[in-house]
């Protein structure tokens, strides 16, 4: 299913080809053929991109009191939704050259004089009213690509739920437009376990995941794809990167940190990237670090992150956390809080640790 980013780039090209002109619309396979006839000839006005979804504003229709109009084609606005098979192709025309013949079951077809686009395949092609509008965008989350979103509503929702991060992210009534790829890559990148739970994320760890949302989806709407790498890794421009350059950990074999191997398992129907389990070298850092003090003396969890990866320590935090918890519960080490010996599986903020008091 393509992610926000595209859907976003598809408003703008069709905006700049179809907006303030008056249209030919069709259903060359005849299952939008009603709503088609209530379009054709009328002024797109506006087309918005909200997450996944796409709007196509039109200009409103003078309606009669009689107008024997299909009751499913009483609204002014059609609403897109790709889904998973969903695929729009575009076309050019010069003078009154003929347009192509409709490839497959075109559900939609929109022509200008010059350019036309055809819609295969989508989940949703419907009329919506305003507030048949209204309901569509209330359903979703903030949209990471839009002026008028608002983080805290994202934020509220899961600092409010045990459901995973990673589960989260792929929820669209918690933040629209996210799709598989950047949530794998986001995560990795900020070292945030898909795992975690969404009240066990901080609030700066939530900015700065907000933040790295909107610059990475901003670079795919300029360039039409997801690029997660660094040019600077990469040696070469984004607009130059390959396929297989693009990408950090999404479906590749090891971690471009550390050489480490990549797992992947099923969260929320899609595959999830992360490296994989570098817990002997945590738990070894953690009680040498502890030995080298001595007892009563106390570790922070990083300090055993910064001795695995010195320069990329933040990505180890959660993993480090979770070492320690194991550790606990084989005796070796006490996770304390303020003073006291807690259960770190259920705590949040800092945290200290330390060897046994005999």
């Amino acid at each position: 299913m393509p992610e926000g980013h595209t859907l976003h780039r598809v408003a703008c090209d069709h905006t700049k080809l179809f907006a303030g002109q008056r249209l030919a619309v069709s259903s060359p396979q005849g299952r939008f053929a009603d709503g088609a006839s209530w379009l054709t000839g009328r002024r797109l006005d506006r087309v918005e991109a909200v997450g996944k979804h796409l709007f196509y504003h039109w200009t409103p229709k003078q309606r009669r009191a009689q107008t024997g109009d299909p009751p499913k084609a009483r609204g002014d606005i059609l609403h897109l939704h790709l889904g998973l098979y969903g695929k729009f192709r575009l076309h050019h025309r010069k003078g009154a050259d003929p347009w192509p013949e409709p490839r497959g079951a075109v559900r939609l077809r929109v022509a200008s004089d010059a350019a036309a686009f055809d819609l295969n395949g989508p989940n949703r092609c419907e009329l919506l009213d305003a507030a048949g509008y209204q309901r569509a965008v209330e359903r979703l989350g903030p949209d990471p690509l839009r002026d008028d979103a608002d983080p805290d509503l994202a934020w509220r929702r899961i600092q409010r739920s045990k459901t995973s991060i990673g589960a989260l992210l792929m929820n669209q009534e918690v933040i629209a437009g996210v799709g598989n790829i950047y949530r794998c890559e986001t995560l990795h990148l900020l070292g945030i376990h898909p795992n975690r739970p969404g009240n066990q994320v901080e609030p700066e760890e939530f900015d700065a995941l907000w933040d790295k949302l909107i610059e990475l989806m901003q670079i795919g709407v300029k360039h039409n794809r997801i690029i997660i790498a660094d040019p600077a890794e990469i040696g070469k421009p984004r607009s130059r990167m390959t396929r297989d350059e693009r990408l950090r950990i999404y479906k590749k074999p090891t971690c471009p940190d550390c050489g480490g191997g990549i797992d992947a398992w099923t969260m929320a129907g899609r595959k999830v990237s992360e490296g994989m389990d570098m817990s002997a070298s945590i738990a070894e850092a953690i009680l040498s670090l502890l030995s080298q003090r001595g007892p009563g003396k106390t570790i922070c969890p990083s300090e055993a992150a910064r001795q695995v990866r010195p320069d990329d320590w933040r990505r180890l935090v959660d993993a480090t956390r979770a070492v320690a918890a194991q550790l606990a519960s084989q005796g070796r080490i006490e996770v304390t809080q303020r003073g006291q010996v807690i259960d770190i599986t259920s705590a949040r903020g800092p945290v200290r640790l330390r060897l046994p008091r005999e």
